[in-house]
């Protein structure tokens, strides 16, 4: 029995191949530099992979081409007059001396955040995540309470943390959901989109076409809520 394939370079462009309990292969394109991960169902082998890698290769430099040209995004630094966004809107971050510990609150088209000391950059960003952290964890619940009764589907648990690639994750054995605290600064609907999104993952693992089917049905339109996380 041959090995499995960890790495696949084809053109001068390299790309990190898993091997997945899953349906389908797919390709993805990850930001800052383009660097290309295969996700390949475990019954699939090297040389499909290859091959589809090959048949890929033009949409994998327009996309590597797309990343390039965008705009470098210059580091937060959580300071005075920076634009930081929630739930879609920009906001004017504004630093207020306290002597007490208060929470960060929006204010007309302001988020104060009130600091003992200014701190460093890194102790101003956790402040202001663990102030996203309590507000998106005040949006899921009722979002839940809404939709697992529309699906019929309950999920044990959910929890929040930073994730680099992705929206949200569902593992459908524990039935247990992730969301990336990085929702909180999109808008609303886009929340929703994800939460129903990996919902439908527990009546649907895949996605293949009943997932796509199901996500027409119980969220119609929910397109254009994955182009505006795009």
């Amino acid at each position: 029995m041959f090995s499995k394939l960890k790495t696949l370079e084809i053109d001068g462009i390299r790309a990190e191949i898993s091997w997945k309990k899953i349906k389908n292969c797919y390709i993805r394109i990850l930001p800052p530099d383009g660097r290309v991960h295969i996700s390949a169902p475990q019954r699939m082998s090297n040389k499909a992979v290859r091959a589809l890698f090959v048949d890929r290769l033009e949409w994998i430099r327009t996309k590597q081409r797309n990343l390039q040209q965008q705009p470098v995004q210059q580091p937060l630094q959580y300071l005075d007059g920076e634009e930081h966004s929630f739930l879609g809107q920009p906001y004017i971050l504004q630093l207020q001396h306290s002597y007490r510990k208060r929470q960060p609150l929006i204010s007309g088209n302001s988020l104060i955040m009130f600091l003992r000391t200014e701190g460093t950059c890194e102790q101003r960003e956790q402040v202001l995540s663990q102030w996203y952290r309590q507000e998106l964890e005040k949006i899921i619940p009722p979002l839940l309470k809404k939709w697992e009764p529309i699906l019929k589907v309950q999920a044990n648990e959910w929890r929040i943390r930073k994730m680099k690639t992705r929206w949200g994750t569902c593992n459908t054995v524990a039935k247990r959901i992730w969301i990336n605290l990085e929702l909180a600064k999109r808008p609303y609907e886009c929340i929703e989109y994800v939460l129903v999104h990996e919902l439908i993952h527990l009546l649907e693992p895949s996605h293949n076409k009943r997932f796509y089917e199901l996500m027409d049905y119980f969220l119609p339109g929910w397109q254009k809520q994955r182009k505006m996380l795009r």
